[in-house]
């Protein structure tokens, strides 16, 4: 030992648990297609898990990595925009989502703020505000303008409140990390 301060403990690591709805949304993470339902590590502490569209696959997959004693949880994908002001490509990292019900649900702040001090020097455009739960695919430009004027919502998915509702029971922190693929104006298929 040599003179000086003594180093100090790394802040803890979190065993984080991402859920995504379809496989393309992980593929920055694995190359090989994962299973549905099927919790992979992505690194020592990265589960990731593919679960399908919609609420209730959602909400399994949340479960299912909480009771591998998860301690944190990301909602990572795509999302539609309902906002004209939302492009495609932009970054959605909401603070709160409103689910089917009317419940508001808190996103962790301490923990966007991190990701987003880390992106600011990416040329990304990302955005803050609320988010909204879809009950069904938003395939055309009315559904969309629609649900934004009823909720005043940036965008919408159908599987972040889910994640955030059992995030909030199991007392954990969650997040969601979104990219638009679908403009406000858009049809989808």
């Amino acid at each position: 030992m040599g003179a000086g301060p003594l180093p100090q403990p790394a802040e803890p690591v979190l065993s984080v648990g991402l859920i995504a709805a379809l496989p393309a949304e992980v593929r920055c993470f694995v190359h090989a297609r994962p299973e549905l339902n099927i919790p992979f590590a992505i690194t020592p502490h990265l589960t990731g898990m593919v679960c399908g569209i919609g609420r209730d696959a959602a909400a399994v997959a949340a479960r299912t990595l909480l009771d591998l004693n998860i301690e944190a949880l990301v909602s990572w994908g795509t999302a539609g925009a309902l906002s004209t002001e939302i492009r495609s490509g932009d970054l959605l990292l909401p603070e709160n989502v409103l689910a089917d019900n009317g419940r508001r649900l808190v996103t962790d702040k301490a923990w966007l703020e991190r990701i987003r001090q880390a992106l600011q020097p990416a040329a990304l455009t990302i955005h803050n505000g609320h988010m909204t739960e879809a009950r069904e695919l938003l395939t055309g430009a009315v559904p969309k303008r629609e649900l934004h004027q009823r909720t005043g919502a940036l965008a919408a998915d159908m599987e972040t409140a889910a994640i955030l509702e059992n995030a909030i029971a199991g007392k954990v922190p969650c997040i969601a990390i979104r990219t638009v693929v679908d403009e406000a104006h858009m049809t989808v298929p």
